[in-house]
């Protein structure tokens, strides 16, 4: 079964913190904003392809940027479209159009976004951790995400920066 909320919450917390450990000490850089991470899992139960994702972390990402149209990020003095929680959504949404289109050629077609409702609509939950505290254009992106698929259930779990960066330095 699905871990219980605390558990996941902590799982994501570890392995986004490993995974920003080990890139820093690899780089020899200090930390930036454009090393928050975020760690994504979901599970969608009413396709017949029924999906229960591993929990997957995420980052700062230019692929993320290649979607300007979709999950459209909040422009105030630069550029977010790249921010890991965006990608972290984009990935999901990509592989519920998959899974409801019966496909499984990942981001097989156009969006669904005309078929969120009724028979097409996704349904299960995702669980979303960011190792800061979400920007506004990230909330903007989450709740964009709702919209589209209201019957998927989001959980969010963040952290502030000072723990990220005491955790996560080499």
């Amino acid at each position: 079964g699905a871990p219980a909320p605390a558990t996941w919450a902590r799982l994501a917390r570890r392995d986004s913190w490993r995974e920003l450990r080990d890139a820093l000490a690899s780089s020899g850089q200090e930390m930036s904003s454009q090393d928050i991470s975020g760690w994504v899992a979901f599970s969608e139960l009413s396709s017949p392809g029924a999906q229960l994702s591993r929990g997957r972390v995420t980052g700062f990402s230019s692929a993320a940027a290649a979607e300007p149209g979709r999950l459209v990020p909040v422009f105030r003095e630069h550029d977010r479209s790249s921010h890991a929680e965006r990608g972290a959504l984009l990935m999901v949404a990509s592989a519920l159009d998959t899974l409801l289109r019966g496909s499984t050629e990942v981001g097989a077609g156009p969006p669904l976004a005309d078929k969120r409702d009724g028979p097409t609509a996704a349904v299960g939950a995702v669980r979303l951790y960011t190792s800061h505290f979400l920007c506004i254009s990230c909330l903007a992106v989450c709740c964009q995400f709702k919209q589209m698929f209201p019957s998927m259930r989001l959980a969010v779990s963040m952290d502030d920066w000072q723990d990220t960066k005491r955790w996560s330095w080499p």
